[in-house]
């Protein structure tokens, strides 16, 4: 099932577009019982459409993929991959090559892992101070991405199901009110 293929239809300024205004999240309880999903680590070769290739068996499913592993944005909630990282770091910090990014402190921490200020840290002894380098800051960001949850295979048709039927219930809702719909 192709994820937007069956969402309500919209005109505006004359041409036809999927509503985007329609949104779907899987329920955060769902995700809290551990029978219900799978964990995955994302390898710098995957896409969406192949993790659901592989997974669900279906490249269509790529839009459960994105609504179990919460990801939003196809651009900016997918993790890089190795060669990809250093490019967005050489983009984004032109002016310093990685071994000065490395070096460059990010912020600072007390022994708890608290954020704290340069003066603070400095007072501190070493064994109850730390800091995270610009670089770590942002390798440790692009790997928080790589753990996503894959809603467990036996719960897909179910969800499909339900999924088809919210979406016959906005375009019901809508055809109701006379709000203008194609589909």
């Amino acid at each position: 099932m192709k994820y937007f293929k069956s969402f309500p239809k919209i005109t505006y300024n004359g041409l036809e577009s999927v509503d985007m205004s329609v949104r779907f999240k899987v329920v955060g309880a769902l995700m809290k019982n551990h029978n219900a999903y799978y964990n995955y680590y994302w390898q710098d070769s995957d896409r969406i459409d192949v993790i659901a290739s592989k997974y669900y068996g279906n490249p269509d499913l790529a839009w459960l993929v994105m609504l179990s592993g919460e990801i939003f944005d196809w651009i900016c909630d997918l993790p890089l991959s190795s060669n990809d990282f250093y490019d967005y770091m050489a983009r984004k910090y032109p002016e310093y090559d990685i071994d000065t990014l490395k070096a460059t402190v990010y912020s600072y921490h007390d022994i708890t892992g608290t954020t704290i200020d340069k003066l603070t840290h400095d007072a501190l002894d070493e064994l109850d101070r730390s800091s995270t380098s610009v670089y770590q800051y942002e390798h440790d960001l692009n790997e928080s991405k790589r753990h996503i949850k894959l809603i467990s295979k036996s719960l897909v048709s179910d969800i499909v199901k339900e999924f088809d039927g919210r979406l016959q219930e906005i375009k019901n809702v809508r055809r109701l009110s006379n709000y203008d719909t194609r589909n």
